[in-house]
């Protein structure tokens, strides 16, 4: 007596399994990039957004208030002056 039991498989149902495998698997990583894409815009507009800084635009790195080397900040910790 056969003590086990066996599937039965009738001929392309494997290639079936298979294929929905594929497409739930394709449909998941298309899933996964759009999401990439979308934080990567989202990430992108977030790092060039300038309207956090003084006019709109980064600090000019040679502006008036810091072109002698001093620093102004109440501490008088150091400064250099030309």
């Amino acid at each position: 007596m056969d003590r086990h039991v066996r599937a039965q498989v009738t001929p392309g149902q494997g290639r079936d399994v298979a294929a929905a495998t594929a497409a739930t698997a394709v449909k998941a990583f298309i899933d996964f990039l759009s999401e990439q894409a979308s934080a990567t815009t989202a990430l992108t507009a977030m790092a060039t957004d300038n309207s956090k800084f003084p006019d709109g635009q980064w600090p000019d790195p040679a502006t008036s208030t810091f072109n002698d080397g001093s620093v102004t900040d109440g501490d008088g910790d150091w400064s250099l002056n030309a």
